[in-house]
């Protein structure tokens, strides 16, 4: 990864370097300083900076993870304080704006939202996402222990199909079919027990369906609908 602004791409080779080799202190001071002297940049070079970024890091059509050895080790990496002083503020943007592309690498971040549920009530807020404030239960870091909250919840699936509803795209099709396919293997793993309604998971299934008719992979998806529709057909009797 390289920036054409000279000053800024040795301060992230710095950073970076500091990462790879494991020193966390270090790394951590050159990522804030990073930070910094990248705000102080004009708009046009802080959006190619996360567009340069998430096209390297989002690029396998995957959900990114938060941390794992495999993230860790990267050549590049999004870390938290990226994603909370420098993606957030240009994914609002790019959202209100009807971006397909990052409205998909917003869904694709779902592990960052998930973990930090300040930045993502804020960020739902700033693009006006009426979602009901829910009770929880979040670690706060500022007080080190577990409180009771209310939160808004980031829903992975809105993003993928207002993406794919904007542009119609076979790699967003095939993350809205991937994550239908986790949902589904959760509220079937504890069969012949259903951790749903039965209406609800048929209606699940022909959405499914609906969007799996629309793939250019859509034979290999045939078998396994069979099966759930066999699964509901089953629970009717």
């Amino acid at each position: 990864m390289k920036l054409n602004n000279k000053n800024l791409n040795q301060k992230w080779l710095d950073y970076n370097n500091a990462r790879l080799t494991g020193n966390r202190k270090k790394a951590s001071a050159l990522l804030n300083s990073f930070i910094t002297t990248l705000l102080q940049n004009d708009e046009e070079v802080i959006e190619n900076f996360v567009h340069q970024i998430c096209s390297i890091v989002l690029k396998n059509n995957t959900f990114l993870s938060t941390n794992s050895i495999e993230v860790a080790s990267a050549e590049v990496r999004i870390q938290h304080p990226l994603f909370q002083k420098v993606l957030i503020p240009v994914f609002i943007k790019k959202y209100k704006e009807n971006d397909p592309l990052y409205i998909r690498w917003i869904a694709q971040m779902e592990q960052f939202f998930y973990s930090d549920h300040k930045t993502t009530n804020y960020f739902l807020e700033a693009i006006n996402i009426d979602s009901t404030l829910q009770d929880a239960v979040m670690f706060s870091r500022e007080t080190n222990q577990y409180e009771e909250t209310k939160c808004r919840y980031f829903e992975t699936d809105y993003f993928l199909k207002k993406s794919f509803e904007l542009k119609p795209d076979q790699e967003v099709l095939d993350l809205i079919l991937k994550r239908m396919l986790r949902n589904i293997d959760y509220l079937t793993h504890e069969l012949p027990y259903l951790l749903t309604d039965l209406d609800d998971f048929i209606k699940i299934i022909n959405e499914f369906k609906y969007f799996s008719e629309q793939s250019n992979s859509k034979e290999k998806w045939k078998r396994q609908i069979e099966e759930w529709e066999n699964i509901a057909d089953n629970l009717k009797t």
